[in-house]
């Protein structure tokens, strides 16, 4: 009797777990009629998510998973796409693992594949209808769910050696997707998404000199220095032929504490424009700066030759002035200490010619002045040489003296 009630036991708790695998064989055949009824298959797939018994059975998911695809068909909605991605997801990883003894491992990996694959080009199609819409955030998401399709083991499987591979081409286009969403649509928080694609893309060395220059737009934007410079040296190595790139380290160095450097990236824009007078004035402030000035006056001399805008022949002029000014003061103070009155004669001599060698570098500014503040620099910088020179009752003197006046009316002091 005892045997009798056991073997009864044993067959009610068979029959219970085929009646909940039932609804999920119900939602599948409601899915093969002509027209099904995708709401009475939702119940049924709810109700086997439900329960303990099917709640970690791979088909319940595989099931889900076409019938939101199917829903996506239908009519198209992105969530119920992410729905079905979701859930053939989650066939795939139960799929792995089997069930509680661990048997029944892969069972379902050619069908799980199939949907997988299926999927991913619903993805694919719903990207390219959000980006032609100009709806970049969306197509970034569905190129993310393209990916994450891409990296199912199921669907890896399909590939001829066991392996699908990266899917370079859609990383590439989810970084775009981003970049677009960022830069067009203004949502900031897809910056961080777009360089975590492009760097991607980078380390599979796919695209073009594109991926540099979104990379260098979003590190500047995000005010990452060191690595808006890692992302211009990386595309200026790869595509050297590519202008920005180079012009945008000149800019980078040109306005750092790193003479060195500067120089190194001004000699590499100098080879491609050996009379860009802009980066040749530039080279001439940084051999300034490491106190090499005799190089420094090659480079304005170089300027004063080459250049045809008033920026540069202005800029050239005044460092060139400046230094002879310089000179010319030295020269002064050297007379004024000057104790014998023969020898103070002489080096007063030598003052005033130093101060006159000022003279035509800083009346080149004022022909070449590109605004106010440089007109009143080149007003500035002649007064003082005008007023030294106006000593005496010399015609030379005399002449000066009236310059130097003219120049006080124009600063009105």
């Amino acid at each position: 009797m005892k045997r009798v009630i056991l073997l009864l036991s044993l067959s009610a708790l068979t029959l219970g777990a085929y009646a909940q695998k039932g609804n999920v064989n119900a939602a599948e055949y409601e899915l093969s009629s002509d027209k099904p009824d995708f709401e009475r298959a939702k119940t049924w797939i709810s109700e086997a998510e439900k329960d303990p018994k099917t709640a970690e059975y791979t088909k319940t998911y595989l099931v889900k998973s076409k019938l939101y695809s199917r829903i996506n068909e239908k009519k198209a909605n992105f969530k119920d796409l992410l729905v079905a991605a979701e859930a053939i997801k989650k066939a795939d990883e139960l799929d792995q693992k089997g069930d509680a003894k661990g048997k029944r491992k892969l069972r379902d990996r050619n069908e799980i594949a199939l949907q997988t694959q299926q999927l991913k080009m619903a993805f694919n199609k719903a990207a390219v209808d959000f980006w032609n819409a100009k709806e970049f955030d969306k197509a970034c998401g569905a190129f993310e769910g393209m990916l994450m399709m891409n990296d199912q083991p199921a669907y890896q499987s399909l590939g001829s050696k066991g392996t699908m591979g990266v899917d370079t081409s859609t990383i590439f286009n989810t970084a775009v997707a981003a970049y677009q969403a960022y830069s067009e649509q203004n949502k900031t928080e897809f910056m961080t998404k777009s360089v975590k694609y492009l760097q991607k893309t980078a380390e599979l060395n796919y695209g073009d000199e594109d991926v540099y220059k979104m990379m260098f737009a979003l590190y500047r934007d995000l005010k990452d220095t060191v690595n808006m410079v890692s992302a211009l040296k990386a595309g200026y190595e790869k595509y050297p032929k590519e202008s920005l790139f180079l012009k945008q380290l000149v800019n980078y160095y040109v306005n750092s504490t790193d003479p060195n450097q500067a120089i190194e990236f001004l000699d590499k824009a100098l080879a491609a424009e050996p009379n860009n007078s802009g980066y040749i004035f530039a080279k001439g402030t940084f051999f300034d700066a490491l106190k090499e000035t005799d190089k420094a006056l090659d480079c304005y001399r170089k300027v004063l030759e080459l250049a045809t805008n008033k920026q540069d022949i202005y800029n050239a002029n005044y460092n060139l002035g400046v230094y002879y000014y310089n000179i010319a003061l030295e020269a002064n103070n050297d007379a004024t200490a000057e104790k014998v009155y023969a020898k103070y004669i002489e080096k007063q001599k030598n003052a005033v010619a130093a101060f006159k060698v000022c003279i035509p570098y800083f009346e080149g500014c004022l022909q070449n002045f590109y605004d106010s503040t440089t007109e009143t620099m080149a007003y500035e910088a002649l007064k003082p040489i005008y007023y030294r020179l106006s000593n005496g009752t010399s015609a030379e003197a005399k002449e000066y003296a009236a310059k130097f006046e003219e120049v006080k009316a124009k600063l009105g002091k």
